[in-house]
Parts: C-alpha cells; sequence; structure tokens
C-alpha cells in the first residue's frame, strides 16, 4: 500500500513529535517525583531532629504526632508514624499505627553525636543531661545545646514505600516517617493527564504538519497540473518560478528545459514525418501509374505481369503508410483540422454492413443500427475511422466467424460498436494494440494483410472530433472495438429533452 508524501510527512512528522513528548512526559514526571520525593526526605529528617530535643510525656507525644502530620502537609494523619526511644533503646511512644512487620531495629540509625564539653545545660523540656562531671563551665565561652546526627531511611510496608528521618542524640532516637502513598496518587494523575494530552497535541501536530505540507506542496501541485497538461500541442507551455523556494524553483527549471527538449524534438520528428509522407506522395502515384500502364501491355497471365502486380500492391501499401503517416503527424502537431458538418452515421453504417458482407461472404454479419442518428463530424476521416474499424474485424476473425455492427445515443454522444469473434488477444497485447506499427504476435505473418497503424490512426482521428476508441476483449474471446462521436447540437438537445 502506497502512502502519499504529505500523509507520510505528517505521519512522521507526528512519530518524531510523539518520541520528545513521551521523553518529556517521562523525565518530568521522574524529575517532579523525585523532587516531591526529596522534598519529603528533607522534611521528616529536620522534623526527626527537631522531635529528638524534646522531652514529652507519652500523651505529649501523641499530640505532637497530630502536629506533625499537619506542619508535614500529610492528607491524612495515617499518613505520618512517629517513634520515640530513649538512649537505652526502650520504646518512649510509638504511633499505634506504626507496622507490625517493620522493626525500627533494623533502620540505619546514624551514630550516637560526641557531647560538647562546652554545651551549656539543656532545656527543662529536654530529656535529662549527662552527668555534671562531664561538663565544663567556662561563663565566658557562648555555651550552645548539643546537635543530633539524622539519617534518612526507606522501607515499604502494606504495599506503601515509606520515607524515614532519623535522629539520634545521646539521650533519645527519633524515627518520624511519611508514606508516599500521596505522592503516588499525585505521580498517578500527573500520567494520567500526560496520557491524555500527548495524544491530543500528536493529533494537533499531525493535523498542523498535514496542512503545513499541503503548503509547502503546492509548487509541486503547481507543477503537477502543467505536467497534465502538456500534450502534442502543449509542449510550448512552461512553469512560473515566481514565489517559489529555491529547491522548487530549481525544480521548475529543470522541468521547463525538459519541456524545451522535448518540444524542439517532437517538432523535428513531427516535421520529418510530414515531410517524409509529403516528399513520398508524388513519386509512389508516379510509380503506381506506370506499374499499372505496364500492366495493362503485359501479356494477360504472363510471368512479368505476376511480377508487376506484386510490386504494384506493395507500392499502394507504401501509398497508405504515406496517407496514415501524414494525418497523424498532423493530428501529433494538432494540426488536422476536421471539417465538421452533419453526418448521417446510421445511413453510413448500414452501407457499411452491406459492404462487409460482399467483402467476407463467409462470415456473419448482422447490424443493430436505429434510424435517425446524425453526428457532427467530418465525413472523410469518420468513414476512414468506420472502414478501419470493419477491415480489423475482418482480418482477425475466425473462420466462419461473425460480425456485429450496433450504434446507440446518449444525451451527448453517439455510440458505434464493432465486434467480431476472434482467436483470442493475449493479456500483454492488450494495451499495445493502438500503438503505431504493433501487430499482436500471431498477426505478424504477412498472411494477414495490415500496416499496425489503422487502430492507432482511429483512435487519433476520433479524438480530433472530441470522441474516442476503445478495446474491450470479453470472456469469449471476442473483441469488440467502440467508438463515441459527439451529437449533433440540435439531436442532443432532443435527445435530453
Amino acid at each position: 500500500m502506497r502512502l502519499s508524501f504529505r500523509l507520510r510527512l505528517a505521519l512522521l512528522s507526528a512519530l518524531l513529535a510523539g518520541c520528545a513528548l513521551a521523553g518529556f512526559a517521562t523525565l518530568t514526571w521522574w524529575f517532579v517525583r523525585d523532587i516531591r520525593v526529596q522534598q519529603i526526605e528533607t522534611d521528616v529528617t529536620e522534623h526527626a531532629g527537631r522531635e529528638s530535643a524534646r522531652r514529652l510525656p507519652s500523651s505529649g507525644w501523641q499530640q505532637s504526632e497530630v502536629v506533625l502530620a499537619r506542619t508535614l502537609g500529610a492528607r491524612s494523619p495515617v499518613e505520618v508514624l512517629l517513634l520515640v526511644e530513649d538512649a537505652a533503646g526502650a520504646t518512649v511512644y510509638r504511633s499505634a499505627r506504626w507496622p507490625a512487620d517493620t522493626d525500627a531495629k533494623q533502620f540505619p540509625w546514624p551514630p550516637t553525636p560526641t557531647p560538647d564539653p562546652l554545651a551549656r545545660r539543656s532545656d527543662p523540656r529536654m530529656l535529662p543531661p549527662p552527668p555534671a562531671s562531664s561538663w565544663v563551665i567556662r561563663p565566658d565561652v557562648d555555651l550552645r545545646p548539643l546537635e543530633p546526627t539524622v539519617a534518612i531511611s526507606s522501607f515499604r510496608a502494606d504495599g506503601v514505600d515509606w520515607r524515614a528521618g532519623l535522629a539520634v542524640t545521646p539521650y533519645s532516637r527519633v524515627a518520624v516517617a511519611m508514606s508516599l502513598a500521596a505522592v503516588d496518587a499525585d505521580m498517578a494523575a500527573l500520567r494520567n493527564s500526560f496520557l491524555l494530552a500527548v495524544p491530543l497535541a500528536l493529533a494537533l501536530i499531525g493535523l498542523g504538519s498535514w496542512i503545513v505540507a499541503a503548503r509547502a506542496l503546492s509548487p509541486v501541485r503547481r507543477l503537477n497540473a502543467s505536467i497534465r497538461t502538456v500534450t502534442a500541442a502543449g509542449l510550448d507551455q512552461r512553469v512560473t518560478t515566481r514565489e517559489q523556494d529555491r529547491e522548487f524553483e530549481e525544480l521548475t527549471l529543470a522541468f521547463n528545459e525538459m519541456l524545451a527538449r522535448l518540444e524542439k524534438s517532437f517538432k523535428q520528428a513531427s516535421r520529418f514525418s510530414a515531410d517524409a509522407a509529403h516528399e513520398l506522395k508524388t513519386p509512389l502515384a508516379i510509380l503506381q501509374g506506370q506499374i499499372e500502364r505496364e500492366i495493362n501491355r503485359a501479356e494477360a497471365g504472363s510471368r512479368i505481369q505476376g511480377v508487376l502486380t506484386g510490386i504494384l500492391d506493395e507500392v499502394r501499401r507504401l501509398s497508405a503508410i504515406s496517407r496514415k503517416l501524414l494525418l497523424l503527424a498532423q493530428a501529433d502537431a494538432a494540426q488536422l483540422r476536421p471539417q465538421l458538418a452533419p453526418f448521417d452515421l446510421s445511413a453510413a453504417l448500414l452501407a457499411l454492413a452491406e459492404d462487409t458482407r460482399m467483402l467476407a461472404p463467409a462470415l456473419q454479419v448482422s447490424e443493430d443500427v436505429p434510424p435517425g442518428i446524425s453526428v457532427s463530424a467530418d465525413g472523410n476521416l469518420l468513414t476512414q475511422i468506420l472502414h478501419n474499424l470493419v477491415s480489423n474485424a475482418i482480418k482477425y476473425n475466425v473462420e466462419g466467424g461473425w460480425i456485429r455492427i450496433a450504434a446507440s445515443c446518449s444525451p451527448e454522444r453517439a455510440t458505434v460498436v464493432v465486434a467480431n469473434a476472434s482467436a483470442g488477444i493475449d493479456a500483454e497485447d492488450h494495451g499495445r494494440l493502438f500503438e503505431r506499427f504493433y501487430r499482436a504476435d500471431r498477426a505478424h505473418g504477412r498472411r494477414v494483410d495490415g500496416l499496425g497503424l489503422g487502430l492507432s490512426l482511429s483512435r487519433e482521428l476520433a479524438r480530433v472530433h472530441g470522441g474516442d476508441l476503445e478495446l474491450e476483449v470479453a470472456q469469449d474471446h471476442s473483441v469488440q472495438l467502440r467508438l463515441t462521436i459527439p451529437l449533433l447540437p440540435t439531436l442532443a438537445s432532443a435527445a435530453t429533452a
């Protein structure tokens, strides 16, 4: 299946944009989640250090847990856990929702900080200070409280990831943990937003690419339209290069140069064919007259008369070729101007059917021609077309075959069908029967007389009249030639009415 370049360009643009958007969405999702998790880790570590400096009863720690959930921005108190142990490792407070399968002893607790000998006595709310013997009191020094050591840990419980901030002082160990369920929910919402937005963006990008491609390919369409108008009569046409991009301008210039070469070559070929046919016309006519005179002078039935008769047949063939070549050259150069006049097609076909019976008495000839069909045509040229069709039906018939001549009318055209029995035409020959000098393999021998120009010339003459000639081969191998010719304006109006 071949796709148009425009569609392929739009799909490729959408694919590249889709890859870029998918990469951007993935990186954005990862960065946002990483930032959110780092912020939680920072918050729980900071609050763990802050809580490690406090001395509260069990009820106070419970209230502190509620405050922690609000301070950390948790959506529900169940998303925050608190664990407080004294220096000996005994549990002072542990959240009621603490997971049973999570052992605090497995946490990577940081080392206990070494007390600063210059540290002042702690606030009464803090845990009991170390023995006085370990302190050195220097009134002239600004004494500061002891800072805890902190660390971060992660664990998974009940299918949810947690981040725990760990803080250790010489007097206590505190763990503040926060669930990542809210982060996972937010990231899922962000992912769903991307999944919804990316296809919409791709559709818009594809539509935009389709429109841009159409605009970008407008010079190609203009060039294509010019190519379609190029015929034997239109080789002098050229494509304008105004308002074109540089790449298309170069293509247009190359196309115009090709047209110029074709026009020159075609004119030379047409002129040669016309001149050759015209120059051969007079010598062939003289030669034919002389041969006919010598045939009449020769003894009847003599050998020389037979030889001259064969030469006369070949001269007549050459004369027919020159006449047809002249007509084809005029048609190619758009110099053939038919003298249109009313032509009684019905009468011509009936007369042709009678002539066919006389020329081919062994064939069954039938006609279906309604009376009164008149067309606008050049009588001589149209008669030549009809004679070519019937001659073709006679030459390529089978022994004891048949020929059928039929005519019909449509609102604007008359149709003539000449059908005949046939031994069959190879499929590869169907499209070449209208080529000049082409004859199917079974007709190459001189057993069947012909030039290979009849059908080609007939089609050209039909098109000069505004009609056409088509070939159809039925399943029973019968051949049908269909000729269409415009009706007279008055008859066409009557048929329409």
